[in-house]
């Protein structure tokens, strides 16, 4: 469930462009600069066509073993039951999501893939710190490798994982057993890009843009928020987290009294108290919602200085303490806020395992272990139950098919009618070897209409934009003269394309071509401009 105006169509078109011959840094400008998850998704497409369940279905199993992954880790510390509800929670409120930020139809699928690749390397690890053997050295290493190798913030993660091996002094052998495993899939990528011709020169000009690219303000802009530390919004999480923390302390409480004494008011007491927020959650879900999204924004400042305080007797625990270091390096890019509808429920898995572990075995006596770990239960199936039913609700308003020759997407009536109309005119208009450039929205439909654009300025955000540079873009426009323009544009002027950075290409677009078609609906906050060359 997605709008086209999503980082996903950049996803689906890459891959598309790589499969048919297209060279990623060359071709194509790749913001996310680790090249995997694109090379990965062009052999599917290769293999099994180009359509959009092709997506569907490798989000859907990387997600399963992201879920059964998270599982498996948890049961390394945890029960069976308090694993599980984490496992619930997770697929509930991160991979489920209907929004951009979920785990099947991602803005990048190499961030997805990559947290796959932590949690099995972190379990291979686990695993060869209690048994030693090679294989399972080799697995960790590799695996790092393949996160690494998608998504740049896993980077951090390798550091971690190789200092914490090499801290045991391991034998030159496995050493080099480790460095091998972790350079395959990196080496292999690199060689799949330089037999596709990449050069030294693509390289080079790729570097220069990427440059400007990290420079923008727009970009320092989009990043503020989880850079630098916000006293406010700081202020508006600690309610929230501390209504969430005495939901589970009364949960707690009442546990144990009902567990420990006679008394038959406690576990009355324990009924009443689960069927009032079981009503909360279905009368007062939006506002539940809000909670839960601001009480976890600071979840990585909660585990490093949990881990700081109990360090002398964790260090010692090299499991926990890959475990707690890796959650906190990898949402080191939203260590100061972890913005849930950005990056944050992709970093949210690990640092909740790593929380609840450190609560678990440093933070309470063995005594009230396991009211712990039921509180914990009761308080992660509450917040799973609101995840479930705000995904439900958003799941009912998206309930209009959007059928292309690529698959079928599904969206709001007023979303899917516009879009169907651009469709449409795309597929009923146009031949298939004319090149179709969309600009203000990402390129997926280039993708479901198998339409090409022109290479390496097929879409753009404000950013990208001007990492180009206008004068750029606007030759290499003179110079392809691309059959068509489509233009998503907002009403709202701060924050349409035409009427903010775009505007020199909008008028060199108005100057040669003439406009064929526009959606319009007054309850819609954007309409769409289709151009047609005026040569053509």
């Amino acid at each position: 469930m997605f709008s086209l105006y999503t980082d996903f169509g950049r996803e689906a078109y890459f891959s598309s462009l790589i499969s048919d011959g297209g060279i990623l840094y060359k071709d194509i400008f790749n913001t996310f600069i680790c090249p995997f998850s694109y090379l990965f998704n062009a052999l599917l497409i290769k293999i099994f066509g180009q359509n959009l369940n092709v997506f569907y279905t490798a989000g859907a199993i990387n997600a399963f073993a992201i879920i059964s992954g998270i599982y498996l880790l948890s049961r390394e510390f945890l029960n069976r039951n308090l694993s599980l509800a984490i496992s619930l929670f997770i697929m509930f409120y991160c991979c489920f999501y209907t929004g951009l930020m979920n785990y099947l139809t991602p803005y990048s699928y190499g961030i997805v893939y990559g947290l796959c690749a932590v949690i099995f390397s972190i379990l291979f690890f686990i695993k060869y710190n209690n048994t030693s053997e090679k294989i399972p050295l080799c697995l960790a290493f590799f695996c790092s490798g393949i996160a690494a190798s998608c998504k740049y913030e896993y980077i951090l993660f390798s550091f971690v994982l190789f200092i914490t091996f090499s801290l045991a002094k391991p034998e030159a052998k496995k050493f080099l057993y480790a460095v091998l495993s972790f350079l395959t899939v990196p080496v292999i990528c690199l060689f799949i890009l330089l037999l596709q011709g990449l050069s030294v020169v693509d390289i080079a000009n790729y570097i220069e843009i990427l440059k400007n690219f990290v420079h923008q303000p727009y970009l320092q802009k989009v990043y503020a928020a989880s850079f630098y530390f916000d006293i406010s919004a700081f202020i508006t999480s600690l309610k929230n987290f501390f209504a969430i923390f005495s939901i589970t302390a009364a949960a707690f409480f009442i546990l144990k009294k009902a567990d420990t004494s006679n008394n038959k008011v406690y576990r009355y007491l324990l009924f009443l108290f689960t069927a009032v927020l079981f009503m909360l959650c279905l009368c007062c879900i939006k506002f539940i919602g809000f909670c839960v999204y601001e009480a976890v924004s600071y979840m990585p400042v909660l585990v490093l200085v949990l881990f700081s305080i109990k360090i002398k007797e964790i260090i010692n625990d090299k499991p926990v303490v890959i475990v707690v270091l890796s959650s906190i390096v990898i949402s080191s890019k939203c260590f100061w806020y972890l913005a849930n509808n950005f990056y944050g429920r992709y970093f949210l898995p690990l640092l909740v395992v790593a929380l609840f572990i450190i609560l678990y075995k440093y933070c309470f006596k063995p005594e009230y272990q396991t009211y712990l770990q039921k509180s914990l239960i009761f308080i992660v199936v509450l917040l799973g139950l609101c995840s479930f039913r705000l995904n439900l609700a958003g799941l009912i308003v998206k309930n209009t098919p959007l059928k292309t020759p690529a698959g079928t997407i599904y969206s709001q009536k007023d979303e899917a009618q516009s879009y169907n109309s651009v469709l449409d005119y795309v597929i009923n208009n146009t031949k298939s070897d004319e090149t179709v450039v969309v600009l203000g929205a990402a390129p997926l439909i280039n993708f479901v209409a198998q339409r090409n654009s022109v290479n390496f300025y097929n879409h753009f955000d404000e950013a990208i934009f001007c990492a180009y540079g206008e004068e750029k873009i606007i030759s290499a426009y003179t110079k392809n003269m691309p059959d068509y323009f489509i233009i998503f544009r907002n009403k709202n002027r701060n924050y349409d394309f035409c009427s903010t950075y775009g505007a020199g290409v909008c008028k060199f677009i108005q100057n040669n071509y003439k406009e064929t078609l526009k959606t319009d609906s007054k309850d819609a906050d954007e309409y769409v401009l289709i151009y047609k060359n005026k040569k053509g």
